[in-house]
């Protein structure tokens, strides 16, 4: 349990501490000049996850739990402080206090991806191990919303020129948004929809819309990187969006194990009985 703890702490941090310091140059590069404070408080953040992700690999993969507990507690504390400076800057934009080319939405989507990082580590120092049967709704809630907005921010940063892609990831954010409110509705039936055969479907249509979506989202990658397209998106995007998707995908994959353990299990105490 010890192990599995430290290994799962370790692999979060890595994941979500770059895609933190990535979340704080996209915000630098949307500043304007006169907004000096709160580029210098992105360049910290810069500085401050990178210096993070470099001591998660470096940190003994057979460490005892007292000291990852002791690693979380200091990662959560920056994921906290990095949420406090994206509410921040949202705060900012909504009150019309700054002009800055940074989405409200984009601003609130990276808050939401703080808070996420912050609560799993919580719940690790908790000594709660994530992919649970009771997490998986919640799970896809969470990022099925993330992808919905990907597609949109795509769409957005995206020249009106490129119309078959811009249409293409309309459609993406169209389809998200429809799963998103399918899986608050299985939400708001639990703990009656938290059957195994409504929790397996439900998993393999996300997997199948997601992996449409992260195609769609290597390509993109692949024609911006090759200047083969006009947009406003910066290669590092590109490649941070499909990252999140191929993590979704791994997560719905943990979530399929899951169930099919269980499944396993009834059937060997059955066979038993």
């Amino acid at each position: 349990m010890e192990k599995s703890l430290v290994e799962q702490s370790l692999d979060e941090i890595l994941f979500w501490s770059r895609i933190m310091k990535e979340h704080a140059f996209f915000l630098s590069l949307g500043f304007t000049f006169e907004q000096q404070r709160l580029i210098e408080e992105a360049q910290y953040f810069i500085h401050l996850f990178e210096t993070i992700e470099e001591r998660a690999r470096r940190f003994p993969s057979d460490a005892e739990f007292n000291q990852i507990y002791r690693f979380n507690s200091e990662v959560y504390q920056a994921a906290v402080a990095v949420w406090h400076y994206k509410r921040k800057v949202l705060g900012l934009i909504l009150r019309c206090e700054i002009l800055t080319n940074n989405y409200p939405l984009l601003v609130d989507h990276i808050s939401r991806e703080a808070a996420y990082f912050a609560n799993r580590l919580k719940e690790l120092n908790e000594g709660k191990l994530p992919n649970q049967r009771d997490s998986i709704i919640d799970e896809n809630v969470f990022f099925l919303r993330i992808m919905a907005d990907h597609a949109k921010f795509i769409g957005h940063l995206l020249d009106p020129s490129e119309r078959q892609l811009v249409e293409q990831a309309r459609e993406f954010g169209h389809d998200f948004d429809q799963l998103v409110f399918q899986a608050i509705d299985l939400d708001s039936m639990r703990p009656q929809s938290e059957t195994d055969p409504l929790l397996s479907q439900f998993l393999d249509e996300n997997r199948v819309s997601v992996r449409s979506l992260r195609d769609f989202k290597k390509t993109a990658r692949e024609l911006i990187e090759a200047c083969r397209i006009k947009s406003n998106i910066h290669p590092l995007l590109a490649d941070h969006t499909f990252r999140e998707a191929e993590r979704f995908l791994e997560i719905i994959d943990l979530f399929e194990q899951t169930l099919q353990g269980e499944q396993r299990e009834e059937e060997n105490n059955f066979e038993i009985e």
